[in-house]
């Protein structure tokens, strides 16, 4: 049915690529949605549906998620604000 579909589409849940095997669900997504011949003149098949704006606002901004710059700079002071995932520890600071 996808393939015979008028505007196919397919929305994949960012949550998904939080998963230990999230490169085999986006290897094997974007391969289904290359395969997937587009009648309707849109060339997005496969597109992923954020949890937050500001993601996808940080994306289009040229935000490269990576800690880092800031593991490297070792900031004196570091605000997060709803960034409670504790992907950045104290022993990464300057102390």
């Amino acid at each position: 049915r996808l393939h015979t579909a008028s505007n196919p589409l397919i929305v994949l849940g960012s949550e998904c690529l939080q998963r230990p095997d999230a490169t085999s669900i986006h290897t094997a997504v974007r391969s289904l949605a290359a395969s997937i011949p587009t009648h309707s003149g849109r060339n997005t098949v496969f597109n992923i549906l954020h949890r937050t704006a500001s993601q996808v606002a940080a994306l289009d901004l040229g935000y490269t998620p990576s800690l880092d710059p800031i593991k490297q700079a070792k900031p004196k002071i570091l605000f997060l604000l709803g960034a409670d995932q504790e992907r950045i520890k104290r022993e990464d600071l300057t102390k």
